[in-house]
């Protein structure tokens, strides 16, 4: 459910079940779980600056999952979303967390060093604003990078749904997902 009071409830797949949380309840996934919604394009499109956050905790590290993303899953990884990373493609690093947008002036990615995928709780703020690149912050920290797609300007572009753990992979996620967040700013 939206607790903001804007209606953007969230569909979740039958087989997801609700746990323990760091704010509450979180969603405990299997591996074939998700929250989808449908018309995130309308209130994400053409925004000039945009943060998600969201707290974490997989099954495991040295895997390929999917956190989320704002497009249909058709392998390309370069639309709004955030990726464990089992082998960085740019950095050539090992169980990162790769992030990536598009927008009306291109596209631009992030990649952290190597072994940043944790089983315990991360408190993940992916931001981005036109005319700067992306930055992730785990647990208050900004994250180093061994790949970096550099700054890029205009607005988002390119959603067409919002997906809450599966995205541009189709790997989706194993452990839990709380408090999903979405700024314009």
């Amino acid at each position: 459910a939206d607790a903001t009071g804007n209606g953007r409830n969230g569909d979740v797949t039958a087989g997801a079940v609700w746990a323990e949380g760091t704010i509450d309840n979180a969603l405990q996934t299997d591996g074939n779980d998700e929250v989808t919604r449908q018309d995130a394009e309308d209130f994400l499109d053409g925004l000039d600056a945009v943060s998600a956050s969201v707290w974490v905790k997989a099954d495991a590290t040295g895997v390929d999952r999917d956190l989320f993303f704002a497009a249909d899953p058709l392998g390309n990884d370069d639309n709004f979303g955030l990726r464990y990373d089992q082998d960085g493609f740019s950095g050539g690093g090992t169980n990162v967390v790769k992030a990536s947008i598009s927008t009306t002036g291109g596209t631009t990615f992030i990649e952290t060093q190597s072994n940043t995928q944790s089983t315990d709780w991360q408190h993940l703020v992916l931001t981005w604003q036109s005319g700067s690149g992306l930055s992730l912050y785990i647990d208050g920290e900004l994250a180093g990078t061994s790949a970096d797609g550099g700054a890029v300007t205009g607005t988002v572009s390119g959603i067409d749904r919002l997906m809450l753990g599966r995205g541009a992979k189709n790997a989706y996620w194993m452990g839990m997902l709380d408090d999903f967040q979405l700024f314009n700013r």
